[in-house]
């Protein structure tokens, strides 16, 4: 391409990208300021109430509306992207745009005329030998990357704005899964071992396989593949939500039953933890739909690219024991420890909470388990729930009278998200949805009623605000 055509392509796509920047601003003052935050105050009365039906109602009215507020924002969206193919276009071309005016032969000619010109139109000598430094200083070649680089505010306003909406839309979705299980516990069918095994088995190899596949088409470079295979692993998630809280509800009738067992326990606590598997899977959709939209020569999807060079691992805890069998007890020791809360005591020292939890495998073995600034009630951890929990056991606690505890560890996914991609995705989508909120390494069984499954909503810890 000529250099006068390159040109000419520099000058109509800078013109399109502001105008389209100019519009995006004005769609942007329509989206108002929004706080998933808000949520919270709509929820606490209806669960107080222990109206489930109405949580249910409350839920599917706070999608439609997220859904709604998330099309709005995609408008802009889509009408950013439609200038990328032009930016592609001139990057094309940059090769055939001029050198820097001072290294083009004849320049210090046509700046006396330029110069000249400029004075007839009356510009003061200091005015003309700012502009035309400013000219010189312009490298052509870069233009194009610069002008790419105008978009990257706009992407990230609508990238965080999407957030906060996909954040309103996922406490909708597992406030949904909290209505199912509490209306099936009411009446809950009998629980088939068999049944539930069956389910947990086939929900884990999904959930695995399809993420498994998103990553892989990343480390193809393929984004909008991948951004499709999520959506997929989404849907499918969202298809096993209600047969989980379903099947919740029956294990947790069972386990207040007589004769309940020990292999209750653990289904209980595996079908909770594939629950959370399935809403972090939905969370994953909605975050990928917008965030691997941009193409690869645009953040936020190089993001998601670069990451998927990580390998396909996540963090894993030591094999869990029941605390019965927690005899060697020494000071400094990571463990994970298996078994039942039978009470949970929030106190406050120096306005700040202090959790600690007593856990039992049986009437003669407890344990207290110790956390202080975090309510560990807040994420579901709550008297009659089986969990596994991993800490350090610490003989001497400052902030905790009264002997011995197993202090709570906490997952810095920052640092988890250096190593491999399961980690990094947790850390990149609990903006949106956190499985386990305050990245506690523990799981625990969904229990029923206020107090229970439903706690990340009342507390408001479903998303890191």
């Amino acid at each position: 391409m000529p250099e006068k055509d390159a040109l000419v392509r520099l000058r109509k796509t800078t013109e399109r990208v502001r105008k389209d920047l100019k519009d995006f601003r004005k769609a942007a003052l329509g989206w108002g300021p929004f706080d998933p935050a808000h949520d919270r105050a709509g929820y606490i009365p209806v669960m107080n109430g222990k109206d489930w039906k109405k949580l249910s109602t409350l839920a599917r009215a706070l999608q439609k509306q997220s859904r709604k507020s998330l099309a709005a924002i995609d408008k802009s969206r889509k009408k950013l992207l439609s200038v990328l193919p032009l930016l592609d276009a001139l990057d094309r071309v940059a090769p055939e745009l001029p050198p820097p005016l001072l290294k083009i032969k004849g320049w210090k000619e046509q700046r006396q005329k330029l110069a000249a010109g400029l004075r007839k139109k009356g510009l003061s000598p200091d005015k003309i030998e700012a502009i035309l430094k400013a000219e010189e200083k312009r490298d052509f070649k870069k233009a194009p990357g610069q002008l790419r680089a105008t978009l990257d505010p706009a992407i990230a306003r609508i990238e965080k704005a999407s957030q906060r909406r996909i954040a309103s839309l996922m406490g909708a979705v597992h406030a949904d899964a909290v209505s199912r299980f509490n209306t099936a516990w009411k009446k809950p069918a009998a629980f088939n071992p068999g049944k539930a095994q069956s389910w947990c088995r086939s929900n884990y190899a999904m959930l695995l396989n399809g993420e498994k596949a998103v990553w892989q088409l990343l480390r193809e470079g393929k984004p909008e593949k991948a951004a499709a295979e999520a959506a997929k692993l989404a849907r499918k998630a969202e298809a096993e939500l209600v047969p989980g809280a379903e099947l919740a509800a029956s294990v947790a009738a069972r386990r207040r039953q007589p004769g309940a067992g020990a292999a209750d326990n653990v289904a209980a606590l595996w079908i909770a933890e594939i629950i959370r598997g399935l809403l972090r899977a939905i969370a994953l959709g909605y975050v990928t739909e917008g965030a691997l939209a941009w193409g690869a020569k645009t953040d936020p999807t190089q993001e998601w690219v670069r990451a998927a060079k990580l390998p396909f691992t996540g963090y894993e805890s030591p094999p869990a024991i029941a605390v019965r069998q927690f005899k060697k007890r020494k000071s400094g020791q990571e463990v994970t420890l298996t078994g039942v809360v039978t009470s949970v005591s929030i106190t406050h020292r120096a306005g700040k909470a202090v959790s600690a939890v007593k856990i039992a495998s049986d009437k003669d073995s407890e344990i207290t388990a110790a956390l202080s600034h975090i309510k560990l009630d807040s994420g579901g951890m709550v008297p009659g729930a089986i969990v596994r929990v991993t800490g350090t056991w610490t003989d001497s606690i400052s902030w905790l009278p009264g002997g011995p505890a197993l202090v709570v560890k906490r997952l810095s996914y920052g640092e988890l998200g250096k190593k491999g991609w399961r980690d990094w995705v947790t850390g990149a989508i609990r903006d949106v949805y956190a499985p386990v909120p305050h990245g506690l390494a523990a799981i625990w069984s969904w229990e029923p009623g206020v107090d229970g499954a439903g706690n990340p909503l009342y507390y408001g810890v479903w998303y890191e605000n």
